[in-house]
């Protein structure tokens, strides 16, 4: 993650649905906003496939027109069968924008390859 000085950087998140572990990749955009970060966000690749988070706009400043994503599901410490009922999650019709993560799941993308059968895949 970048650091407040770095401004708007490009990064690159990598999707696991089931047992293919980080199996797709796809450029993302960040930027720290001193105490969180927002990220620009693409619908995700594949089916099933969402962007999930960890504990530890074109428009004007992202850092405040940018959409918070607060869905505990999106934790890595949540299987599909504990937090959906066994139902598989997509950010497939996920608007492109900027976005933050603001949740009892975490507040950022973890940088660790998730686990299969976490975060809702």
């Amino acid at each position: 993650h970048p650091s407040v000085g770095d401004g708007e950087v490009t990064r690159t998140v990598c999707f696991t649905v089931g047992s293919y572990i980080c199996n797709w990749n796809q450029e993302i955009r960040v930027k720290n906003c001193t105490g969180y970060f927002v990220y620009q966000l693409w619908p995700s690749p594949y089916t099933n496939a969402v962007y999930c988070t960890a504990t530890d706009s074109a428009l004007g400043d992202p850092c405040v027109t940018h959409t918070v994503l607060d869905q505990p599901w999106r934790s890595t410490d949540c299987s599909r069968t504990e937090c959906r009922d066994g139902t598989w999650m997509d950010d497939g019709n996920l608007a492109e924008g900027w976005y933050r993560f603001n949740s009892s799941g975490g507040w950022k993308i973890p940088e660790t390859v998730v686990p299969g059968y976490h975060c809702s895949g």
